[in-house]
């Protein structure tokens, strides 16, 4: 599945949640969105308004401003390490192959390479330098350099 149809999915699938309160609560709605695509924020955006046009939808590249955005916002909708490091329980979880972890992916030119001798990753920074780099440890076992790196 494409990942805009599945966030097109997941949008309407969460503002049935999100909005099952009434429509004057609903109205006053702020959902804060956290996610790296290869389309343009703006555009992300204009089609989550649409999807969910009583909520005031604002959408982030950025871990430091979903954080200074959580003031204001009602939900939000990002990886589940977002949300935990932003300290949120989490109300919803989507799955995929019945599972609720995002699966990631070491790539590498050497093909012997042990993810636990890696010196250096490059990763897209989802967490801010300081926790993407222990998550990005955690995650290969190891104790590289990360390279945090553009979406």
């Amino acid at each position: 599945m494409q990942r805009r149809r599945f966030l097109a999915l997941g949008a309407g699938a969460f503002s049935a949640e999100l909005l099952g309160a009434s429509e004057v609560e609903a109205a006053s709605a702020t959902l804060v969105v956290f996610v790296h695509l290869d389309a343009k924020l703006r555009l992300l955006q204009s089609v989550l308004e649409k999807l969910l046009p009583d909520v005031g939808v604002r959408t982030f590249s950025r871990f430091g401003d979903v954080k200074s955005a959580l003031a204001t916002a009602d939900a939000v909708f990002a990886l589940e390490p977002v949300v935990t490091q932003l300290g949120l329980s989490i109300a919803k979880s989507g799955t995929r192959a019945g599972k609720v972890t995002e699966p990631y992916s070491l790539v590498s030119t050497n093909p012997s390479l042990k993810s636990n001798s890696v010196a250096s990753v490059g990763f897209v920074d989802i967490l801010g330098r300081r926790e993407t780099t222990k998550f990005v440890q955690g995650v290969v076992r190891g104790n590289p350099q990360v390279q945090r790196v553009t979406n």
